[in-house]
């Protein structure tokens, strides 16, 4: 990691490298995101966004995305404070990418497990609920 110091406004200002380069992919990956959302909005139902939208494994994770997006950020702060930190794998000297890539494996794994725990053992129990309550309009 890389410190770089300099002044802003007449106050210091330190920013970290490896942190700027984090925040940096995860914006990429975000937008990335909104721009496949609007792509499966706007397309055609026969386009090949379409197609490759509609594929069974995105359609596997759509169904599990509220949960992934709910468990994905504690799994990688836990996995964070027990080492498992792409900076703490990587030797001296050496890029990360490989160790980033392992860390970035291990979490959307432990995250997808979590995921599909949480959807079966406690949404879909919940989900049956609704037939109790059937809805009336006003």
């Amino acid at each position: 990691m890389h410190k770089i110091e300099t002044t802003f406004a007449g106050r210091p200002l330190t920013v970290e490298s490896g942190k700027l380069a984090r925040q940096a992919a995860g914006s990429v990956m975000v937008r990335f995101g909104d721009t496949m959302v609007v792509a499966a909005v706007t397309a055609p139902a026969r386009s090949w966004t379409a197609r490759i939208l509609g594929a069974r494994p995105l359609r596997f994770l759509g169904k599990y995305s509220y949960a992934l997006y709910l468990f994905h950020y504690p799994v990688i702060i836990y996995l964070s404070k027990r080492g498992l930190a792409a900076w703490r794998l990587a030797s001296p000297g050496e890029s990360t990418i490989p160790a980033q890539l392992l860390v970035m494996a291990v979490a959307f794994a432990v995250t997808l497990a979590l995921s599909l725990a949480s959807w079966h053992l406690l949404e879909q129990p919940f989900l049956r609920l609704k037939r109790l309550f059937p809805y009336r309009p006003a």
